[in-house]
Order: structure tokens, then sequence, then C-alpha cells
């Protein structure tokens, strides 16, 4: 660790004479002071420091850039009590601009996503089904669209209109193989800022040859204090892969999923409400593939040195938080409705350079009228500079 942190000094030294460098740092550690649940069996866990995977707020961040070019790279670190630790670099990628209007960027290319709820930042519904939620090619939030390694263009013809096109085959992997008749994933978005206030924008993504495709439009305005988003997302696929091959390049791709995406926050003084409650219809046979709906509401108030807040919510938003048992993959489904709830009241303040995040999580799940609720008390502590 200390090896890389000179190297990173040293190159931040040497590119400071031509470039604007900014290196930033940072540590976290969460995990939770007691927590149980009403299961049969259930045990009370005092004490628990979570594995540490700090991939969302890396570690270490490197920026420099010049007039016409200039470069970006990450550190996390993982902390595992079965495979240790380790220091990996996230993502590197240099830009240039051969012309004012144009930029490109060479590496771990990453786009804006249109339009995203601002509590997480991250869970933006592309419409794909709640079933196999476990595989990771089934993930049902995406705030990008997309995120790989590649080349991307943003180009800005007349003012106030953004043109992004990106090519993202990643690592070692050709965008187009000829012999095989195939491509991989590549992404079309372009947004407008109509006035000062409002934006409208489109994009599309094709994960490749054989894989689903995802459009979204949106708009969005902001202004005194009020901030509101609403975007469509189509989710294209194949609606009968519970019963074919994933990487059978042969099926039917149709629309199988439509997200309404919203996000509206209000703030007036020290007081900010936040809102999310997108709906995802999905319109399949399949049996199981049933629509489904999220929630996330947080409230928060800046005092003097603290904030309390209150977050409440279906457990897919609000429960990842709380550090309840079995909760990531729960939402409102619009069939049979099983209902569950999770709630986060907790405070942040500050000790010196530190940063404490501590609430009491509680999540209630009746799935299969299971009437569990489970209970923590989460926290969380990161350092920067």
């Amino acid at each position: 660790m200390k090896k890389i942190l000179a190297i990173v000094s040293m190159a931040a030294m040497v590119a400071g004479a031509a470039f604007a460098a900014d290196a930033k740092a940072s540590i976290q550690l969460w995990g939770s002071l007691v927590k149980g649940s009403t299961a049969e069996d259930s045990t009370v866990d005092f004490l628990t420091v979570n594995d540490t995977t700090q991939k969302d707020t890396d570690a270490f961040i490197f920026d420099f850039s010049g007039e016409k070019a200039g470069g970006h790279f990450q550190l996390y670190y993982t902390s595992s009590a079965t495979d240790g630790s380790a220091i990996t670099a996230r993502g590197a990628k240099i830009w240039f601009k051969p012309f004012d209007m144009l930029k490109v960027t060479v590496g771990n290319v990453e786009d804006g996503g249109l339009y995203k709820e601002r509590i997480t930042w991250w869970k933006v519904p592309v419409g794909a089904p709640l079933l196999h939620q476990d595989d990771w090619w089934r993930a049902r939030w995406n705030g990008y669209m997309v995120s790989a390694y590649g080349v991307m263009a943003e180009i800005s013809p007349i003012a106030g209109l953004n043109i992004t096109a990106a090519i993202t085959p990643g690592k070692d992997t050709a965008f187009v193989t000829s012999a095989e008749n195939s491509y991989t994933q590549y992404a079309l978005i372009a947004k407008y800022q109509i006035m000062d206030s409002v934006s409208a924008g489109i994009g599309f993504c094709d994960n490749g040859y054989g894989s689903y495709k995802k459009l979204r439009f949106g708009a969005d305005y902001s202004a005194s204090g009020l901030y509101a988003m609403l975007q469509g997302n189509l989710f294209f696929d194949d609606p009968n892969f519970t019963t074919q091959g994933w990487s059978d390049a042969s099926k039917v791709w149709t629309l199988t999923g439509i997200c309404i995406d919203n996000y509206f926050e209000y703030s007036t003084g020290a007081l900010k409400l936040q809102l999310t409650a997108p709906v995802t219809l999905r319109i399949t046979d399949v049996e199981g593939d049933d629509s489904y709906m999220s929630l996330n509401f947080k409230a928060s108030y800046g005092l003097d040195g603290f904030t309390p807040y209150f977050s409440i919510g279906t457990p897919g938003f609000v429960g990842s938080s709380s550090n309840a048992e079995d909760s990531s993959f729960t939402e409102w489904n619009l069939k049979d409705f099983d209902f569950s709830i999770a709630a986060l009241p907790g405070v942040t303040f500050n000790v010196g350079e530190a940063a404490f995040d501590v609430g009491v999580g509680i999540v209630y799940n009746d799935a299969d009228k299971a009437d569990i609720v489970t209970w923590a008390i989460p926290f969380k502590v990161s350092i920067g500079f």
C-alpha cells in the first residue's frame, strides 16, 4: 500500500507541472452494533464489522487534466474474512479533445446515465424481471447506460445539446468478430438542456449479440428548491428466458418490461424531502414474471453538527442500508402482494475528520406469510482527504 501511494504521489508531482492534478483518498467501514430476527432459532449478534469492498466510493481516486487531454484512475480495496485483503485498480481512462466540441475517452468509460434518483444515486430500475436476481446479468438496477472498457465520444454540436456514443466490448474483447457474426455492447445517448430549469434526453444500449437491449427517455425540472424527473425505461429480452439457455443467440427479442421511473426532491431551509417510487410492468406470459413496485422516502434535517434522517420503503431500496438480513431483493409484487417494509431512522455526524452514520434498521417481510421482523443498529464510519 505504501509503495502504491508513493508511486501515485510521484506521478501527481510530475503531472502537476503540466496538468491540474487532484488526488482523493478515503476509508470506509460499516457493520452493526447489534442485530437479530424474530425467525425461529435466530440469534442476536453483537458488534459485527462487515466484509468490506469499497467500490462505490473508491479508496483512492487520481485525476489530472490539461486543456486538451487528461487521465483518471481509481483504486478500491477488499477486506474479506475468507479471501484476505487486496487492492485493485477498478478503472483507468485517458481523454483528449481533438476539437473544442468533441471529447474522446479511452479505457473504463461511464456515461451519465440520463436521469437518476438522488438517494442512493445508482438504483435506476431497467425494467428487468424479479426472477433470477441471483444472476448478475439479470440485475434490475443500473445507473449507467454503459460502464465498461472501450471508447466513448462526447460531442456538443450546438449549445445545450450533448450527444454520447460508446463502444464498450470490455478488456481483450473485439467489438465485432466476423467469423462468428457477433458484436458486443454499444450505446447512443442524447440530452438537451431546453432551458435553465428543464432538460430532456434519450438513450439506447445494446448489450451485444444474443443479449438484452435497453431504451430510456425522460425529462427533468429544477427550480426554487424543487427537483423532479420522470423517465421511461424499456427492457428488450427473450420472454422465455426461463426455459432457454442464456447464451442462445437465436432467441426472439421483444419488449418484456416497462419501468416508469421517477424521483422528487424538495428542500426548504434545513429540511430535505426525497421520494422515488418506480413501477415496473412486466409484459410476458412467463409464470412468476410479475410486475413490481419499489419505494424509498427519506426526510432529513440539517442541524449544527449533525443531521437526523428517516427512511422508509421497500427492503430492496432501504433494507440494504439497514444491515437486516435477507432484504436486498424484496420489492412489492403487484400480483400476489406480500407486504414488506423497511424503516431506517438515523443520524449522521462528524467527530473531527471522521464522518459517522448510525441508525436503527427494521425490516418486516411477510413473503410466503412468514411474518418475520429483522432488525439491526447499523453503523458506517468514513474518513478521507
